[in-house]
């Protein structure tokens, strides 16, 4: 029977090309005869195409796409191709090793055009980029606080994303970027000294209480737009003033300067 080439298209699995040598009329029958979802229109567990999720499990084990390969596979792998695994080398990698590796193969193939719908690194870079395109349009005063979602929609046509409609309802996905469109580079600059100058000031960065709390709000600040949410807000407002009002002996600089007063002031 004949097979189908697309040598160009850059989708690999284990450094094997995906689009070569591929005899969809003997998946599909063989397919079919192994299994209750169909090949031609059926999805995985996942929600993907299950004829994409075939034909990259054979080919990340170097086989050809066809009658002889469907042959080789176990109940088991056929369990795990309809459950949407992609790899056969999966269940021999630790999780951090496919997180690696499902990271790599997202970015090479958004890179060569792919769309980064569904994948979360991918998608992030793409909302990077839109926030920068948003930005250098409005350097000085931002977009304003109710602005965002017209102003990202006019820059994904600007950059003609790739993301699906379901998508784009999505802004910065990054506090800072997201302060840099709503507000410009003042409104950022502001933003940065209200994080940093209060614990500078009040002498909270040897709190160990604060630090804690600091460093994982900075942290949600770099992957999440933390302040968008009501819960961002209140986590921030609450534990903020918590630790840099409320506590004014409980800091770590505060117990070592008492601890250097001689003993008959550390009374008063």
């Amino acid at each position: 029977h004949p097979y189908t080439h697309q040598v160009n298209y850059p989708m690999l699995e284990n450094g094997n090309q995906v689009m070569i040598n591929i005899c969809w009329f003997e998946l599909d029958s063989c397919w079919n005869a192994r299994s209750r979802i169909v090949l031609n229109g059926g999805k995985d567990k996942k929600g993907n195409p299950i004829s994409i999720t075939l034909i990259r499990y054979l080919s990340s084990k170097g086989w050809k796409k066809d009658a002889d390969a469907m042959s080789k596979l176990t109940d088991a792998e056929i369990h795990a191709i309809e459950n949407g695994k992609t790899n056969a080398l999966d269940s021999t990698r630790s999780p951090f090793g496919r997180r690696i590796y499902q990271v790599m193969w997202e970015i090479y193939h958004y890179l060569h055009g792919a769309n980064p719908s569904g994948n979360s690194v991918t998608m992030r870079i793409e909302l990077f980029k839109t926030s920068l395109t948003c930005s250098r349009e409005h350097l000085l005063f931002g977009v304003g606080t109710g602005g965002q979602e017209k102003a990202f929609a006019n820059c994904y046509q600007i950059n003609g994303t790739m993301l699906d409609e379901d998508w784009r309802w999505m802004h910065s996905h990054n506090q800072f970027l997201s302060s840099l469109v709503t507000l410009g580079i003042p409104g950022l600059i502001f933003f940065l000294l209200m994080l940093f100058y209060p614990a500078s000031s009040m002498k909270r960065w040897g709190s160990f209480l604060f630090l804690a709390f600091f460093i994982v709000l900075f942290l949600s600040f770099i992957d999440e737009d933390t302040l968008e949410t009501s819960q961002g807000v209140i986590f921030f407002a609450f534990f903020n003033s918590l630790f840099l009002f409320a506590m004014p002996w409980g800091s770590a600089v505060r117990q070592k300067e008492m601890k250097e007063l001689p003993e008959e002031k550390q009374g008063a």
